[in-house]
């Protein structure tokens, strides 16, 4: 399956839907990834309070919080090679809106739970180059 497809999303969400649920804020990010094979592609992740996060693809109407990604930069991110955290230290993320869903996301991010989901879908993930 293609990353970032649609299929790609699908099967994250149903990797997620036995995960422990959010404890912190409800947080909605939109992802622009430049670069891809397919040229940019644009996804969301909505994060619940006392939920898991839902990924979809395309935009959303005023996200309270945009990121812009790096192909290369998404890829570390599935491989587990970086945290997107320190892609956003290093200044390689830029970010626009409010900080703050970003944070309560990366938190998501840093549990066991959803890296072992991550690493399951990646493991059947194609990753064509750019």
């Amino acid at each position: 399956m293609r990353y970032l497809s649609d299929e790609w999303f699908d099967t994250l969400n149903g990797e997620l839907a036995d995960a422990p649920p959010h404890e912190g804020a409800a947080a909605t990010v939109e992802v622009t990834v430049a670069g891809t094979p397919d040229g940019k592609v644009t996804y969301s992740v909505e994060l619940a309070e006392g939920g898991r996060p839902v990924f979809r693809s395309g935009a959303i109407d005023d996200p309270p919080a945009h990121v812009d990604q790096a192909w290369d930069d998404a890829l570390a991110h599935l491989r587990g090679e970086r945290e997107p955290v320190v892609h956003f230290m290093a200044g390689h993320t830029k970010v626009k809106g409010s900080s703050r869903p970003l944070y309560e996301l990366w938190s998501y991010y840093a549990r066991p739970e959803f890296r072992a989901a991550l690493d399951r879908v990646a493991a059947k993930t194609d990753t064509p180059d750019a």
